[in-house]
């Protein structure tokens, strides 16, 4: 019997998804996000999703300026992902590609990973998008974001760790 009643709404959930529309949202909305492949961890993926999002918000912006000044070099890397499963950007999505680049290394003292503070990456995108610019905007956000990256700081001294977790009371240990 309780085979019967699972079956029945297991069924009445697939037909109902279908005629509300349920199952074809989730079905589209996998389609228009780029995500990395499936050996990218998890932390990979969330970001690649936040700067494929972060590509959709207007010029000039301050969304996504913590997330950026935090990733230094790896944004590059997800936007030229992002880039290579897209057709080719408009000047305004270019201009955008570069706010984001210069967020990344506004602060940085801020990113996590010293793997990420060598522009490398960035410098290679900036290189394409100029190889392809046609707007004379561009090529100058291209020139001033070069000037920019080279004067970025190769290793940082940090005075205290990126992440600092909260002082625990008395210097006891949590758990004893």
């Amino acid at each position: 019997m309780k085979q019967i009643i699972m079956v029945i709404a297991v069924v009445l959930a697939v037909v109902g998804g279908r005629a509300f529309g349920q199952a074809q949202v989730s079905i589209s909305s996998a389609q228009d996000t780029p995500l990395p492949p499936p050996p990218f961890s998890a932390r990979m993926q969330a970001r690649n999703f936040a700067v494929s999002e972060f590509m959709r918000a207007p010029s000039p912006s301050e969304v996504g300026a913590l997330t950026f000044s935090s990733m230094g070099d790896e944004t590059a890397f997800h936007l030229l992902y992002i880039m290579s499963k897209r057709p080719a950007l408009t000047p305004a999505q270019t201009i955008r590609v570069l706010e984001m680049i210069h967020k990344s290394f506004s602060r940085p003292e801020a990113i996590t990973d010293p793997s990420n503070l060598n522009p490398k990456m960035s410098l290679q995108l900036l290189k394409m998008i100029e190889a392809t610019a046609t707007d004379q905007m561009v090529k100058e956000g291209v020139a001033t974001e070069q000037a920019f990256l080279s004067s970025v700081p190769k290793t940082i001294t940090r005075t205290r760790p990126v992440y600092t977790s909260a002082p625990i009371p008395g210097g006891m240990p949590v758990n004893p």
